[in-house]
């Protein structure tokens, strides 16, 4: 880093450096006599205004370069040159020219050289960059198919298991049903109605997990989002009464399962309910962008905590205790199934917003 900061001080040094020299240089030189005895000194010093010249073109490039050169040529001249003999004065002024040209020429080719090589080494940067940039991609990329075919066969695994689950709980279901109207009345109902409320939940989690291990294929068609998105306030409210929806905006018909697109919408405002405590505002908002229906879900929770933000979209991650992890796993594979796109939009203290972006009528999937 020391020896970057010699070679390339800031501007205003550079500068400063340049200029100290010409006027150090131009003083010398003028104060130096005509005569045999200086003729050795006045000609050292004048090649001195090289030096300034050079440093010009290697910090300043091709106009730096020219510029001090040019100022260089102008102080070239000794102005006791009137002293000298005729035939001698025709000789130093021929010698005086010859090295103007001379100190323009390095000038421009020491600039110029500078510029090609400052060029080069951009040039250079940007694809090391590139292959940089390249190499993260396919990196990721890569994480993301084993990540991908781990999960495939997680989830082939897992469909397995809660299939298999799934016929004992329904029996046990029958069998807390059939003891419920016998036992009404005594102590032993309330162990009842626990174990039926863990079926429940044993069973909710068994679906979510058969949801995103095998969704179904969606059935596309054209339909328009805004009273699907009515409908789907309507149901919501339904469980969650204490909650007020706002719906606004206007989009064209989209081409997507509107069975998928309404799983997605109740995922999301069940999250939103429960970000909620069950007490506040959802809004429900459309509109169109390059082509695409937007639809944003925006809830005036606590947003979601940052730890879970980087796999937020991969199954079982959760901030809750009684959360599956799988609702919003299961919701943005729905919503690429149907040639959309589920994104985080904004997660505050005040709030969190998510963006569903789907296939426009005009823009058909596939």
């Amino acid at each position: 880093m020391t020896s970057q900061r010699w070679l390339h001080p800031a501007p205003t040094t550079q500068w400063g450096v340049i200029v100290t020299l010409l006027v150090i240089i131009t003083y010398l030189h003028n104060n130096l006599h005509m005569g045999m005895e200086h003729n050795l000194s006045m000609i050292l010093v004048q090649k001195l205004y090289f030096v300034p010249v050079i440093l010009a073109g290697f910090w300043s490039g091709l106009t730096g370069g020219l510029v001090v050169a040019a100022m260089a040529a102008f102080l070239y001249p000794h102005h006791g040159h009137m002293m000298l003999a005729p035939d001698a004065q025709d000789l130093f002024l021929s010698a005086q020219a010859a090295d103007m040209t001379l100190l323009l020429m390095v000038g421009g080719i020491v600039g110029f050289l500078r510029d090609r090589l400052q060029k080069e080494l951009e040039e250079r940067r940007a694809t090391a960059d590139a292959r940089d940039r390249a190499l993260k991609e396919l990196q990721s990329s890569f994480e993301q198919l084993t990540r991908a075919d781990r999960l495939s066969s997680l989830g082939q695994l897992s469909a397995g298991i809660a299939h298999e689950i799934r016929n004992p709980l329904t029996a046990m279901q029958g069998a807390v049903d059939i003891l419920r109207e016998p036992l009404a009345g005594h102590e032993e109902a309330r162990f009842l109605e626990r174990m039926g409320s863990d079926i429940a939940r044993l069973e909710r989690l068994t679906g979510a997990i058969l949801d995103y291990a095998r969704p179904p294929e969606p059935d596309i068609h054209l339909f328009q989002p805004l009273p699907l998105i009515e409908e789907v306030a309507r149901i919501a409210q339904l469980g969650e009464p204490r909650i007020d929806f706002s719906i606004g905006g206007e989009a064209p018909a989209v081409l997507a399962d509107p069975g998928q697109i309404e799983q997605i919408l109740l995922n999301l405002i069940l999250n939103a309910a429960q970000a909620m405590e069950g007490c506040g505002e959802v809004r429900l908002t459309l509109s169109e962008e390059g082509g695409r229906v937007v639809i944003a879900v925006a809830d005036q929770g606590g947003g979601i905590d940052p730890d879970i933000l980087p796999k937020l979209f991969q199954p079982f991650a959760t901030g809750r205790a009684e959360g599956t992890g799988l609702g919003l796993a299961t919701s943005s594979r729905l919503a690429a199934t149907n040639g959309g796109k589920l994104a985080l939009l904004a997660s505050t203290p005040s709030g969190t917003t998510f963006q569903l972006t789907l296939p426009a009528s005009e823009h058909p999937h596939g």
